[in-house]
């Protein structure tokens, strides 16, 4: 009998332990349980703040980049323009228009071509090559059809030709036609440039515009190019993440850079 009765002491005493403990240890360990969690659906939430945060500045500075990038073609076929109405480019002599060319390209290096297609069959460029320099592309009646390709020096002046002349007509190119057809400044869709000497072809998009003179008469059709390397280099140059990358897609689905 005392050995039960120490048994029962005993077991009264854990039942009432326990009973005072176990609640206490569920309560801690909810608390703890449930810390943990909003701990963790908060850092999820920060983590996807910061990402949507990242991705919308990325983003507004991919535009910036674009809209500034974009308006530089327009506004020098503009610019053009308007200096052939108010007669500083004479359109009879293509070969005048050198040294004003060669400014331009200077100021505006963000373009790879700056030229003229004269309804005659004439065409004057300056095309700023891969490694940086300007070159200057020549059709006329001295030429007798063909388009002569020199480079240029740091003067602008014509040194050596860049491969031998080739025929070449500005009249039936996409670009050309493209600007006729729509009667007003445009943009091309993307193609591969001609190559230039031993360069090769690379993608881009032209801003083209006919001409007409007071009495609507086509005169020719005024362009400039630019490349997407630039853009594409722009792109790469963003720092997302350890492996992140950015990509500019046309609605097409086409990858543009």
């Amino acid at each position: 009998m005392p050995f039960l009765n120490l048994i029962s002491k005993i077991s009264g005493k854990v039942h009432i332990r326990a009973v005072l403990i176990v609640p206490f240890i569920f309560q801690i360990i909810l608390a703890v349980g449930l810390t943990g969690y909003l701990s963790f659906r908060n850092g999820i939430e920060a983590v996807n703040d910061l990402a949507t945060q990242l991705h919308t500045e990325i983003t507004a500075r991919i535009e910036q980049y674009l809209n500034t990038y974009l308006n530089i073609p327009s506004l020098v076929v503009n610019l053009n323009a308007n200096t052939i109405s108010n007669e500083q480019l004479d359109l009879n002599n293509l070969r005048s228009w050198l040294p004003y060319f060669f400014e331009q390209s200077k100021v505006f290096d963000e373009l790879s071509f700056i030229y003229f297609g004269h309804q005659q069959g004439d065409y004057i460029a300056l095309h700023r090559r891969d490694d940086g320099k300007l070159a200057y592309n020549i059709r006329d009646q001295k030429t007798e059809g063909l388009m002569f390709d020199y480079h240029l020096d740091e003067n602008g002046k014509t040194l050596g030709l860049l491969k031998e002349p080739t025929k070449y007509d500005p009249r039936p190119r996409p670009w050309y036609q493209i600007a006729v057809t729509a009667g007003k400044a445009v943009w091309t869709d993307i193609y591969t440039f001609v190559g230039t000497g031993n360069e090769t072809g690379q993608l881009g998009m032209s801003f083209v515009y006919p001409y007409y003179d007071q009495i609507g008469t086509l005169q020719g059709v005024l362009g400039s190019d630019f490349t997407l390397t630039r853009i594409s280099t722009f792109l790469r140059s963003l720092k997302i993440g350890k492996q992140g990358k950015t990509f500019i897609v046309e609605p097409s689905g086409l990858v543009v850079a």
